[in-house]
């Protein structure tokens, strides 16, 4: 049961160099850029808090990074707006 639990909340908590990588690119993208900004609002209104955002946000930007490399095909905000 011990270990089990453990397991559990080692999952849950984001650490490594992954977490670091994507951390800041995310910061920055919904505090500096145009379609972040919109992004971090439309969350917050939706009562999201700040770190739940961040989170989104690291996810959001992985599948973006996904899409631009797979389709070959420069970033364009306006397909990713809120």
């Amino acid at each position: 049961m011990i270990r089990r639990a453990f397991a559990a909340r080692r999952n849950r908590i984001p650490g490594g160099t992954f977490f670091f990588t994507v951390n800041l690119p995310a910061m920055v993208t919904l505090y500096k850029t145009a379609w972040g900004k919109l992004f971090f609002d439309r969350l917050k209104d939706n009562g999201k808090k700040p770190m739940v955002i961040i989170g989104a946000m690291m996810r959001k930007l992985i599948h973006v990074a996904y899409g631009v490399l797979k389709s070959g095909q420069p970033f364009n905000p306006a397909l990713h707006g809120a």
